[in-house]
Order: C-alpha cells, then sequence, then structure tokens
C-alpha cells in the first residue's frame, strides 16, 4: 500500500461523506454429490490380527437422508474386477458396532477390516469408493493405490499430553511411545492430528528422542495455538519403513487462545493545518499471547468530531518505511502513514484501533485523539 493510498482514504473522509451500498451474495450452492477420501492407508500389512479403518466422505445437495449405500472394491488394477469389497456406515457404531465409525449421519462413512480376512497378498491393490443414492445414481472417487505387504505393523503404546493448552504457554511436550515386534527403530515418527467437527484441521510430527527409541515427542510453546481455539480431538498413529501403525490413540484437549491486546498507539496530540500538505505516522503496538502468528487484522477508524463520516485505514508490521512507515517488520508495531492536506478541515479527529485474530476475537477498543490546528 502506498501514500497515495493512505491520502485518499484520509482525504475522502476529510473532504467529503462517502456512502456504501450493501450487495447480497447468490446464496451458498448445494454440494454435489461426491465421495472423498476421509481415511485411507496408504500401505497395509497382510499378517492375521491387523486391522484397518477406512472411511469417505459422502456430499449430496439432498443431505445424508439422500444416500442408499457406500462401499469400496479392492483390485489388482485399475480395469481389473474386484477382489474383495467392503460396505461403509454412517451410523455411530449403533447398527454395526465394530464399523468404527465415531459420528452418526456426518457424512463419514467408515468400516474396518482385515487384509488377512480377505485373502489379500503382499501386493499393490487399488482402491475405488462408490456411493449410491435413492434415485440409483452412483458416485465415485478416484482410484487410490494400496501396498500390502508382510511386514509387521508398529503399535501406539501410550500417550503423555495434556488436556488442556493453556494461553501464553512457555514450553509444553506431547509424548507418544511406540513398539514394534519388528525392532522399534523400524518406527520413523508418529504423526498428530488435530480433528474438529470431523475435521483434521492441523496435522504435525513427533520426533524420536535421542535417549529412548520408542519415545517420540514434539515440544511447543504459545504460538501453537495461533488459529486454535475450542476443543479438538487429538489423534495419533506412527509410522514405519512400509506402514501405518496397527492402532491410532486419541486423546481430547481444549486449546485456549486469548484475544489480542493493543498495549499502546501513537500519534500527534496536535498539529497545525500544513501550508501545503504533511505525512503523519500513525502507530499501534499489539500483542498476541499465541504469538503475532495469531494476529489478523489491525486498523484504525478516524473520524471529524461532530461529524457522520468515517474513515477506516489498515496498519502494517511490514517494514515498509516509506509506503507505510513502518520500521522493523514482524516487531508487533503496526505503522500506517496518513497524509494531512491543506484543504483539510481542522477541529479534533477521534481515532478508534481495533485489532483482530485469525479466531475472530477483538482487542479491546483503543481510543486517542487528534486536533488539526485552523491557520
Amino acid at each position: 500500500m502506498n501514500r497515495l493510498s493512505g491520502f485518499v482514504l484520509l482525504g475522502l473522509f476529510l473532504l467529503g461523506g462517502w456512502r456504501c451500498s450493501e450487495q447480497m451474495g447468490p446464496k451458498d450452492p448445494s454440494p454435489p454429490f461426491s465421495i472423498v477420501p476421509f481415511r485411507v492407508p496408504e500401505m497395509i500389512t497382510v499378517r492375521p490380527g491387523t486391522v484397518y479403518t477406512l472411511a469417505f466422505q459422502v456430499g449430496h445437495p439432498e443431505g445424508w437422508e439422500a444416500i442408499d449405500s457406500v462401499w469400496v472394491e479392492i483390485s489388482t488394477s485399475v480395469e481389473s474386477p474386484p477382489v474383495a469389497g467392503i460396505a461403509l456406515y454412517d451410523d455411530g457404531g449403533a447398527l454395526h458396532g465394530n464399523d468404527g465409525d465415531v459420528v452418526s449421519r456426518d457424512g463419514i462413512f467408515t468400516n474396518r477390516f482385515a487384509p488377512a480376512d480377505l485373502g489379500l497378498e503382499a501386493a499393490l491393490y487399488w482402491l475405488n469408493a462408490f456411493a449410491r443414492d435413492y434415485t440409483g445414481r452412483i458416485a465415485s472417487s478416484e482410484p487410490r493405490r494400496i501396498q500390502a505387504t508382510v511386514n509387521s505393523p508398529p503399535v501406539m503404546v501410550g500417550l503423555a499430553v495434556p488436556d488442556t493448552f493453556y494461553a501464553g504457554s512457555a514450553k509444553v511436550i506431547f509424548r507418544a511411545t511406540v513398539a514394534d515386534s519388528d525392532s522399534v527403530t523400524d518406527v520413523l515418527a508418529v504423526v498428530m492430528e488435530g480433528i474438529q467437527n470431523s475435521v483434521i484441521v492441523f496435522r504435525d510430527t513427533l520426533r524420536r528422542s535421542n535417549r529412548q527409541p520408542q519415545l517420540f515427542q514434539i515440544e511447543y510453546d504459545s504460538s501453537f495455538a495461533a488459529e486454535k481455539l475450542g476443543e479438538y480431538l487429538l489423534e495419533f498413529y506412527a509410522l514405519d519403513h512400509q506402514t501405518r501403525s496397527l492402532n491410532t490413540l486419541q486423546t481430547g484437549m481444549f486449546i485456549e487462545n486469548d484475544p489480542p491486546v493493543i498495549q499502546w498507539v501513537e500519534l500527534p496530540d496536535s498539529v497545525p493545518l500544513p501550508a501545503n500538505q504533511e505525512l503523519i505516522t500513525v502507530r499501534a503496538r499489539v500483542v498476541d499471547s499465541q504469538s503475532a502468528a495469531d494476529i489478523l487484522r489491525v486498523y484504525f477508524k478516524v473520524q471529524l468530531i461532530g461529524s457522520n463520516t468515517s474513515s477506516e485505514v489498515e496498519m502494517y508490521d511490514d517494514g515498509d518505511v516509506e509506503g507505510n512507515g513502518d520500521l522493523v517488520a514482524g516487531d508487533g508495531v503496526f505503522s500506517r502513514i496518513i497524509v494531512l492536506n491543506n484543504t483539510n478541515t481542522p477541529g479534533d479527529y477521534r481515532f478508534r484501533f481495533f485489532a483482530l485474530d485469525r479466531v475472530q476475537q477483538s482487542a479491546d477498543v483503543v481510543v486517542d485523539t487528534m486536533t488539526v490546528l485552523s491557520n
């Protein structure tokens, strides 16, 4: 944003009123009839006793009630007939107690399967998923490759994770313990997925401890909570050189997120009306317990006291001295250059400063006043 933009914004307010009209856009379209992967293993073991979960998300313009059946087919190639089929359910486990479905009627269709029970061997397979609605129409997913192996998958053994991540936490370590009958050194990493409203909203990787080969961990500071707020389901699984862990472990966590705080603002108390024009730099220091990464927007609204119009002006922490008057990028001080013109109206101008974070929380508004003195 350049100086001219600042001048135009302030000039519009100072030289005359402005109008804004609200335009109603079209309603969000209904989702198409579709089926997409939600949880599909890329590698499986055919050793007896190993069980995996398959899940696909189905959308339909008429909602879940329009879905008649959902299933997957496993083939040795894209063109060959299926060697196995698996029905998927969206019943929350109520009708099929061992299908692994968590929430009924959320559009996530799930089932568990044992490769050995399906007669699968160590080979490359292709998986296709299908959904049929009440009219007989069928939607299909893109084919996905699944590599079957005789390798023993790792097993998740335990978790050490806090049930609350407090705002401003300085240091928190998440830990997971794994086992592997082939060798614990065969395990590459532990993956953590954060799930909210049946959607994976973040993912991270725990790495092996230097002292304990079965222990995987990750350390976080307060920035972990940036863009997060509320209850999350954390799901952990391990990966070895060939396959995903036989099981997953889950735990709930509440992630706190404090709103941003405007610590101070900086603008002149008064300024004389210039002979031509004068550049004025406005600054605001904003902090957030979740780090600067959680700050979405900082801006101010300026209004001549006694008038009915105001202008909204964005502020930036980008280190652009010439364009925005900001001295150092990323230091939490947001800046903006405004232009005072000799045609502007003398009087008292009220500045209201706002800050918004990435979970839509607002800082307390800070108000300051600048007086433009007449010649």
